[in-house]
């Protein structure tokens, strides 16, 4: 029969144990790591701002994601909206129109830059080109309203430096300009 003395078997497996938890608690983590060390390095000098979890929630520290990288979390690319290189001012022009001044910086050098202006499922398109310095400034003119609808969408498509073709959306001429329809 086993009893609890001094020394012995219970003791030396009571160590035994306790010493085996204490390694798998202290190697547990850095064998977790090396299963997705590649993720969890992305997580490095800052580089946290960069990822989500799956759910796309931020990471609040560096340890935060490499804490969840290392668990075998799947790290997201936070996605960040292209600047919009366009911006558009507009003066009323005649009756019911307007001018719209459409400039443009950062652009690829002598790409073409296009003017979108819709009215429900009328469109119409106003070209030019960057020149080679990457910059464009036009100025179009349009109406408030076209075959009884008004003004609905404005555009402008360009291609900025190193990059691919995009279109960027721009604001509406304001109420003063183009009152809404009664």
């Amino acid at each position: 029969m086993a009893t609890i003395g001094t020394g012995g078997r219970f003791h030396r497996t009571a160590a035994f144990t306790l010493s085996l938890l204490f390694t798998l608690a202290i190697s547990a983590p850095v064998l977790a790591q090396s299963g997705n060390s590649a993720a969890a390095a992305g997580c490095q000098d800052g580089g946290y701002v960069d990822w989500t979890d799956a759910a796309g929630n931020a990471f609040r520290n560096t340890g935060a994601c490499v804490s969840y990288a290392a668990h075998g979390g799947t790290l997201v690319p936070v996605v960040v909206d292209p600047v919009n290189p366009f911006s558009v001012s507009y003066r009323p022009s005649g009756t019911s129109g307007f001018d719209a001044t459409v400039t443009g910086s950062g652009l690829e050098p002598n790409s073409s830059v296009d003017l979108f202006l819709t009215w429900g499922g009328t469109s119409a398109f106003i070209g030019d080109v960057a020149g080679a310095s990457g910059e464009v400034a036009f100025t179009a003119s349009g109406v408030c309203t076209s075959l009884g609808s008004p003004l609905t969408e404005v555009a402008v498509a360009g291609t900025p430096a190193g990059g691919e073709q995009t279109e960027y959306p721009v604001p509406l001429p304001d109420a003063s300009i183009c009152p809404p329809p009664t």
